[in-house]
């Protein structure tokens, strides 16, 4: 019981950063080009103080006259001495 509630209180807040980084894909996904998506994310990131990804760090493909946004990352999460906890984060818009 001791070791799940030490992996829910570290894993949460990488959890609500996803949360945030999926919201603010989003809302770059509205824009009407690459260079707007970028600087839209770039602004929401400082307001939500997301630090796991950047706005460099987005993909971003245009199909026809949208666009389509992905961010990937991967989150350690020290646990406990050598053990850590992996979470491969992944959101995109379609």
């Amino acid at each position: 019981v001791g070791f799940a509630a030490v992996v829910t209180i570290k894993a949460v807040p990488t959890y609500l950063e996803f949360r945030s980084v999926k919201s603010a894909v989003a809302e770059a996904q509205a824009q009407s080009s690459p260079a707007q998506a970028r600087e839209t994310f770039a602004r929401l990131a400082n307001v939500n103080s997301i630090k796991s990804v950047a706005s460099s760090d987005l993909v971003i493909n245009s199909e026809g006259d949208r666009l389509t946004v992905r961010a990937a990352w991967d989150k350690v999460v020290p646990l406990y001495g050598p053990v850590y906890l992996m979470i491969k984060y992944d959101t995109s818009t379609l």
